[in-house]
């Protein structure tokens, strides 16, 4: 075809274009060529990203009004304050706790990098977590309670501790697990032999034997402390685990 040349000023008829309902949606754009199952596993995607979008979008709006509603830090005091030399004694001086953040948070506005904030806050929970000697020492004594039973009932036992307790990580309420090996019988027939001997001696409140479980065990609460303590016998998986 040939075209000839329009007189310059010449206004052109307006073109029809395609609406934004003939076009095809983002769902199925360019999905008519998946297979099922990945169209399924598309959708899938699109669900799970709508829900994690919304979750984000929760938790937004929520540091939002607590920065809102959180009050303003108080101004720092004047270096003469921190100079100054009072006669008399003052008292001691007590931590203002915020019943909206965790025990273990310590405010440092200082810090304006959120990372060596975070640093910081990671640090300080590991401190607030770790047991303290009063709590390792009745641990203790709630292990050599436990031993000194298992001795009475079988002389040539060997009783070792593995789990949490053992590599250091347990919480503050966490059971103690407690292995017995070298034990002459079975292990339901031993389990209920140690809880007879405790009760019969009062050193338990409670406990629970769980014979049809994979690997049979005691589950019994000191009188003493309150602490709980989980027995198994002849099991050497929970040691090895322990020291892996």
């Amino acid at each position: 075809p040939t075209y000839l040349p329009l007189p310059f000023g010449t206004r052109l008829p307006p073109q029809p274009c395609a609406m934004e309902d003939d076009l095809p949606s983002s769902a199925t754009w360019g999905s008519e060529w998946l297979r099922e199952e990945d169209a399924a596993i598309q959708a899938e995607d699109a669900e799970a990203n709508a829900e994690q979008a919304a979750r984000n979008a929760a938790m937004r709006s929520l540091l939002k009004r607590r920065r809102e509603t959180r009050p303003e830090e108080a101004a720092a005091p004047a270096p003469e304050a921190f100079m100054a030399v009072s006669a008399s004694v003052s008292a001691p001086s007590k931590r203002v706790v915020d019943e909206g953040l965790p025990p273990w948070f310590i405010m440092r506005p200082h810090i304006e990098n959120a990372v060596l904030r975070l640093h910081e806050e990671i640090l300080d929970f590991i401190g607030f977590m770790q047991h303290t000697k009063e709590e390792v020492s009745a641990r203790r004594n709630w292990v050599r309670t436990i031993s000194e039973a298992c001795k009475a009932l079988w002389p040539n036992c060997q009783v070792r501790v593995f789990g949490s307790f053992y590599t250091g990580l347990s919480l503050p309420n966490g059971d103690v697990d407690v292995a017995v090996f070298d034990v002459p019988c079975k292990p339901a027939t031993a389990m209920k032999m140690l809880a007879d001997h405790l009760l019969s001696k009062g050193e338990i409140s409670w406990l629970e034997i769980i014979e049809t479980a994979k690997v049979p065990v005691v589950k019994i609460r000191s009188q003493a402390c309150g602490l709980r303590a989980d027995i198994v016998f002849n099991q050497p998986d929970g040691i090895e685990t322990s020291k892996f």
